[in-house]
């Protein structure tokens, strides 16, 4: 992962990191983790983007992942066009236990070595159900499929969001 919201340790009570974290995205400096092969998948898309589109398309080397805020939760997803009311989410086969590798009960992700892909699973639902409830459309690519045949999911995601 590239970047982290500002939390350098574990250890830091949970109050002092939902602060920190409340402080940076009212500041607009709140930036989540990405990777950085879903940065280069972003930048392809953007480029063949018209102008009207770029001026409202949020992913994070870009400006910023776009966020909605639910109590005090903060949902980041990962290549939002507003405009269009449309998102494009680059899982990473670990870190969302990609259902074709994983079995519910695998504990993939080394951040977390408890939560299983089942608990992985219900927490993405959670966030693709809060930014459907505002109108958006979700397509979820997957890391290994990107690399399998990048040609192919640049045009998936151009279809997307061209029709």
């Amino acid at each position: 992962c590239q970047k982290h919201f500002g939390v350098d340790s574990p250890a830091q009570s949970k109050e002092i990191r939902q602060k920190a974290a409340n402080t940076m995205f009212k500041n607009g400096t709140f930036f989540g983790y990405y990777s950085k092969i879903s940065q280069e998948v972003f930048w392809k898309i953007y480029k063949q983007l018209t102008k009207e589109l770029q001026n409202k398309t949020y992913f994070a080397k870009l400006n910023h992942e776009f966020c909605i805020r639910k109590k005090l939760k903060t949902y980041m997803y990962d290549f939002v066009i507003s405009s269009l009311k449309l998102c494009i989410e680059f899982n990473g086969d670990i870190w969302h236990a990609n259902p074709k590798i994983y079995k519910e009960d695998d504990c993939p992700n080394f951040h977390d070595k408890e939560k299983t892909a089942k608990e992985i699973w219900n927490q993405d639902k959670i966030k693709f159900n809060i930014i459907r409830k505002r109108g958006f459309r979700i397509l979820e690519i997957w890391d290994s499929e990107y690399k399998e045949n990048p040609d192919k999911i640049i045009k998936e995601c151009l279809d997307f969001i061209y029709n």
